[in-house]
């Protein structure tokens, strides 16, 4: 590590000597070997605490020697291989800094040096606000450190770590206090920690069950940890994890829960405990669907939690979660969920698990193709077998002017000729074009006409 030096700003004056033999400078100047600062600099500004390089020197005669006058800037030779001129700010100030090369008839570089100190901040400015319990980092810039940081009040909000400028507080009670942080120069910069706390409760407010039942209560704010006591245990216990708290109602009757945070707030619960059970109610009753599937019913009414049942386990299987109960069916047959509250109460579910159907039959028409005399009058028929129905036929329209098609159910008729007015020169195929139209599946139904030429009639 490269230490800085002070000096004061003198005329140096070396004399150089030429020895026999040797290839040095001769300490006489040249335009072209001019002593060089680049780029060339008057004035630099620093903060305190910062070193800069400031310029490139260069040419003149090596070594360069660099001088300040003042103690608030420090400096250090050039080391002839990089020829990085720097400089580092001690304390505020300002100073000349000459730079000089080996030469006595060199003109030396000289440039003014201010060394300046920012204000004290940070990175959360003056004020920062945070839970209790809650950990927050901030920065400290400016000024001159090392920085000292007191918290005028460690029961409401505590610095729990420092690195450098690197400030760790901790909120620690309901308040605000001033945080005060200091230089080594004595400057000094307040920062204001509020420390916030959420309204203490406890959701539901007026908690009520059926005696053997439980139930969750949510709370919220305060300070944790929470702690909570019930006035009559026989009626209503109360049990505390974390933030949530945990209701069991015993027998009928009535009981205060004090709740109470660990800065002393308390919140007085009154539970309720009846013995009144509602009727154990499903909804839907019964259900119905493919192998395979799933169904779902839902627990309106009783006193969890609740068990279930199945009375055929190879054609269905159940589970309860909450209210919702689950069934899975796996085979076709029926089977019979039982329901059971925590009351002892039960309510049967009937479910029935239909087979899963075949895949359709295929798509076609039969026979697929047979042949007429060109005056035939009388339809074709032809079956169709599988398929989506209703089913629509429609004829090649190059094949309109000798074959219609229609389809009644699965029978697809073709007729040929009309009134004997039309004919064919020559055999010829007819198509078909039959669509089903509930899935959009299409076959082609090949009509075969034979040549025949009776005698007055007009042929296309």
């Amino acid at each position: 590590m490269r230490k800085f030096f002070l000096g004061f700003l003198v005329l140096l004056t070396l004399a150089v000597a030429s020895c026999g033999g040797g290839g040095g400078y001769d300490g006489n100047p040249t335009p072209t070997n001019a002593l060089r600062m680049s780029p060339l600099l008057s004035n630099v500004s620093l903060p305190v605490g910062y070193v800069a390089e400031v310029a490139q020197i260069s040419q003149g005669v090596a070594p360069y020697h660099v001088l300040s006058s003042d103690a608030s800037v420090g400096v250090e030779d050039i080391i002839p291989e990089d020829g990085v001129l720097r400089v580092a700010g001690l304390k505020p100030g300002t100073s000349t800094v000459v730079v000089q090369d080996s030469s006595v008839r060199q003109t030396q570089i000289s440039l003014t040096v201010t060394v300046k100190v920012n204000p004290l901040a940070t990175s959360v400015g003056t004020a920062l606000t945070l839970r209790v319990g809650e950990p927050r980092t901030f920065a400290i810039s400016g000024g001159v450190g090392p920085y000292t940081v007191i918290s005028n009040d460690n029961s409401i909000a505590e610095v729990s770590g420092q690195n450098n400028s690197v400030i760790t507080v901790t909120g620690k009670t309901k308040g605000t206090v001033p945080v005060l942080i200091t230089d080594s120069t004595g400057a000094t910069l307040t920062v204001t920690l509020t420390v916030a706390v959420d309204d203490f409760k406890v959701n539901p407010a007026s908690p009520t069950g059926q005696v053997g039942s439980e139930m969750t209560l949510a709370i919220v704010g305060g300070v944790a940890p929470y702690t909570a006591v019930s006035s009559t245990p026989s009626v209503v216990t109360v049990q505390v994890n974390g933030d949530a708290a945990r209701v069991a109602f015993k027998s009928e009757g009535m009981s205060t829960l004090t709740f109470r945070d660990s800065s002393g707030l308390s919140i007085p619960v009154t539970a309720t405990s009846t013995l009144t059970v509602p009727p154990l109610v499903i909804s839907p009753s019964s259900g119905s669907a493919q192998a395979g599937t799933r169904l779902t019913f839902t627990v309106v009414s009783g006193a969890g939690p609740y068990t279930v049942v199945s009375s055929n386990p190879s054609v269905a299987s159940a589970s309860v979660s909450g209210s919702t109960v689950s069934v899975s069916l796996l085979t076709a047959g029926n089977s019979t969920i039982t329901v059971m509250d925590s009351r002892g109460q039960f309510a049967p579910i009937t479910v029935t698990s239909t087979p899963v159907p075949p895949p359709p039959a295929e798509f076609t028409a039969t026979p697929s193709n047979q042949t007429v005399a060109s005056e035939e009058l009388t339809p074709v028929t032809y079956q169709i077998t599988g398929g989506v129905g209703p089913f629509v036929a429609l004829v090649n329209a190059s094949d309109l002017a000798i074959a219609s098609a229609s389809v009644s159910g699965t029978t697809l008729s073709v007729r040929v000729g009309s009134s004997g007015t039309r004919c064919v020169a020559s055999q010829r195929n007819v198509q078909v074009m039959v669509t089903d139209t509930g899935t959009g599946n299409m076959i082609t139904v090949t009509q075969t006409i034979a040549a025949k030429l009776p005698s007055g009639s007009i042929c296309p």
